[in-house]
């Protein structure tokens, strides 16, 4: 028998808002401050299984997720010296943006009653900004960055001895911002003995790729 099917798995969105006041006074300086905190997430996933003959199946997944924050903070100084009277104003203001977006082509071919091949495609996109200013002229930081990460991958699985558990295989990916290929062969074994212990060993080549950004 055939099967397909395909959903929306799932679909989220949410806002917050914060807004707070405070005021202080030190000898002939007064000073009040308010800020406002926006941020909120959002994020919707697709998926969709087909089964092609009685020992093929794929499945594919499309995920979209976002994330923005804005704050916000205005500070008024007033200061008295005799007569005279000097008030200041300062403005800070960050801007957060993220965005990640996800598709995988995931393909499963039965080769007999115990072996499996898996085989598929992955690809990541992530794209961020930051912001992060005092008054008009005053920049601290104003960083957009983007990224793709592109992934295929292949693994046997075979229980063709009893009680074992094999996989062998290894995946090929390429970052765009290194424009390199990364290779990760890995392998893993379960043995189970009797009915209350399982021996497991697994080995493996892993990348991560990882941004940091500073304020």
């Amino acid at each position: 028998a055939k099967m397909s099917a395909k959903k929306c798995r799932w679909a989220f969105s949410g806002e917050k808002i914060l807004a707070s006041s405070g005021e202080g006074k030190i000898k002939q300086a007064f000073s009040s401050t308010d800020n406002d905190a926006n941020w909120g997430n959002y994020g919707i996933s697709f998926s969709w299984i087909k089964q092609w003959r009685e020992k093929f199946f794929s499945n594919l997944q499309i995920g979209y997720s976002g994330y923005q924050n804005e704050y916000t903070e205005q500070t008024t100084v007033t200061t008295k010296k005799g007569k005279n009277t000097t008030t200041s104003l300062f403005d800070t203001f960050e801007q957060n943006d993220l965005v990640d977006f996800s598709a995988s082509l995931r393909n499963q071919l039965n080769l007999g009653l115990k072996n499996t091949l898996d085989f598929g495609f992955q690809t990541k996109y992530n794209e961020f900004t930051y912001l992060k200013n005092a008054g008009t002229d005053a920049y601290y930081s104003d960083i957009a960055n983007s990224s793709w990460l592109n992934s295929s991958f292949l693994q046997f699985n075979s229980q063709i001895i009893k009680n074992l558990n094999l996989k062998l295989g290894g995946r090929v990916s390429r970052y765009n911002l290194s424009e390199k290929f990364y290779y990760e062969p890995r392998f893993s074994l379960n043995y189970r003995i009797g009915e209350w212990v399982n021996f497991k060993l697994a080995t493996g080549r892993y990348f991560q790729f990882l941004g940091k950004v500073t304020p």
